[in-house]
């Protein structure tokens, strides 16, 4: 790079800077588009799923509740009303598995398990159901209660166990995607930051390059001028090895006072001959 004319010089510098800075806004630019990906996949799948779980767990419980209602009653058109309640609950409970398949097709396995399971909660609600619109009738009453107690609470209690089992998993994947979308983060910095430091060191570094080529020389030129104001033509001239413009101009001021000291000391042995009497001196 010595040797490079000064604007090849300031062109490979500034252009070596640019590099960094264009390094850097594409870094950024990918992490930040990194990011993004990830925080739509967040909003698109697990914010959703989160919510569809919730649902299915509110439904199963307003599912049983209503069905305790139907047993406990005394007046057909609260069993009817609380039998709508019940099936419109149960229905939103099932739209909200296919919900949660349809938004991550990982947890079909257990959501097929979990239906399985229903259905067979479903058969002793419907046995509790047909028995608990006898009202008025102990005997429909005990055994209501005894399929309730026997077979029905206990399907229940699997399916939710179930349930929460898939609500685990995804928590679980939730904090797995926030942990992913902090360690995108603490990448980021750290490559913006190292991007950012190497750019400096850069800066400096050609910044010192370019100080050395312009600065160095300049004074060397000015010291020169200097020696030459005030007659020191032995001091006037100074040496820089380059083949920029500066090398030039070194080697041709040098060449002119070489030939100003010459002539100069010539004129000096033709004034002494003169003064010597010796007029023939050459």
């Amino acid at each position: 790079m010595k040797n490079l004319k000064l604007k090849w010089k300031l062109l490979v510098s500034y252009g070596v800077i640019f590099l960094f800075l264009l390094i850097l806004g594409l870094a950024s630019l990918f992490i930040i588009n990194r990011m993004s990906s990830r925080n739509i996949d967040y909003a698109e799948h697990l914010v959703p799923a989160v919510e569809e779980i919730g649902l299915v767990k509110t439904k199963l419980l307003s599912v049983r509740r209503y069905l305790l209602n139907a047993v406990i009653t005394n007046d057909l058109e609260d069993y009817q009303r609380v039998q709508q309640s019940m099936n419109q609950d149960r229905d939103a409970l099932y739209a909200a598995l296919d919900n949660l398949e349809s938004i991550n097709s990982d947890y079909s396995a257990t959501i097929d398990q979990i239906r399985v399971k229903l259905q067979s909660v479903s058969e002793y609600n419907q046995q509790i159901m047909d028995l608990s619109l006898n009202i008025g009738n102990t005997e429909a009453e005990d055994q209501a209660y005894e399929i309730y107690i026997d077979r029905y609470a206990p399907a229940f209690t699997e399916a939710e166990t179930m349930i929460d089992t898939l609500n685990e998993e995804i928590d679980q994947d939730v904090l797995q995607q926030d942990a992913q979308a902090k360690a995108m983060r603490t990448l980021a910095s750290v490559v913006v930051v190292l991007i950012l430091v190497a750019g400096l060191i850069a800066v400096f570094i050609f910044t010192m390059l370019m100080l050395r080529y312009i600065l160095i020389p300049t004074q060397k030129l000015l010291s020169a001028s200097k020696a030459l104001g005030r007659g020191d033509f032995q001091n006037a001239s100074f040496e820089y090895d380059s083949e920029d413009e500066f090398g030039t101009l070194a080697s041709e001021i040098t060449r002119v006072m070489q030939r100003i000291v010459f002539i100069t000391e010539d004129l000096r042995m033709g004034l002494q001959a003169v003064a010597d009497g010796r007029f023939d001196a050459k």
